[in-house]
């Protein structure tokens, strides 16, 4: 029996699986506390991220960055939404509502 060679596709993939369980373990070596300040790091690079995004130069319509800064809004919103409901017990349309009250008054301050 012959050991075929790994095409560079296999081998990518492999090793794609071998870094997502390395990681993996590592998480589960984790106390709570130090997944949670990982959790809080890593949303503040993807914000940073997303502000630097927003701070380019696009070579688009822009209409269509209107847009995808508008997908990015609702799904931002989503998230929050999502986490007062989680942390405040609140009802999806309370935690809607809240949120665009909350945006409208910090946007008239």
């Amino acid at each position: 029996m012959s050991i075929k060679a790994q095409t560079p596709e296999q081998k990518a993939k492999m090793e794609r699986q071998a870094m997502i369980a390395a990681e993996f373990t590592r998480q589960l070596r984790q106390t709570p506390e130090e997944r949670q300040a990982e959790a809080r790091q890593d949303i503040a690079i993807m914000l940073d991220c997303l502000q630097m995004e927003f701070e380019g130069e696009g070579n688009d319509d822009p209409w269509n960055r209107v847009k995808s800064l508008v997908d990015i809004r609702q799904t931002v919103k989503d998230v929050l939404e999502t986490t007062l409901v989680a942390n405040l017990g609140l009802m999806p349309v309370e935690a809607g509502r809240f949120i665009e009250d909350h945006l409208h008054e910090m946007r008239e301050s």
